[in-house]
């Protein structure tokens, strides 16, 4: 028996393990998802989670903080007011038997360059590419 596969055929079957792929690691993210208090304490539903970068790395450090032993309550998205009539996010905040700890989310790649006095931060890509950004402090 011989097997004779046309250039659409062997696309079709790439096609189809891709699909595979990507159906095996969303059923992975999703009973990830289910076995955590996340969207209870973000609000935030899955698909929202998985499509956007940051709600998925704030979503990792969550899953993280819930494996600690001990007494402890975490709060996601807080917004607080700024005295200017603005408003800012803060990602998590941590209160354990240890104290409270603030949690600032960055989904970024790269070296991030920049210290507590700096107002921007800089991140550089492999390929030299440089952003700056506000500092998260």
């Amino acid at each position: 028996m011989e097997l004779n596969l046309k250039g659409i055929d062997c696309l079709k079957i790439i096609m189809g393990y891709l699909l595979l792929v990507s159906g095996v690691i969303t059923l992975f993210r999703f009973m990830k998802f289910k076995g955590s208090d996340y969207k209870n304490a973000s609000g935030n539903g899955f698909v929202k989670t998985c499509l956007d970068k940051g709600a998925y790395g704030e979503f990792l450090i969550y899953c993280e903080l819930e494996k600690m032993k001990g007494k402890f309550k975490v709060l996601t998205n807080v917004y607080l007011n700024k005295g200017d009539g603005l408003t800012t996010e803060i990602d998590l905040i941590l209160f354990g038997e240890t104290g409270c700890y603030i949690i600032e989310s960055k989904n970024y790649k790269g070296w991030i360059f920049g210290d507590e006095k700096h107002k921007n931060w800089t991140q550089t890509l492999k390929n030299n590419r440089k952003n700056k950004f506000f500092n998260p402090i």
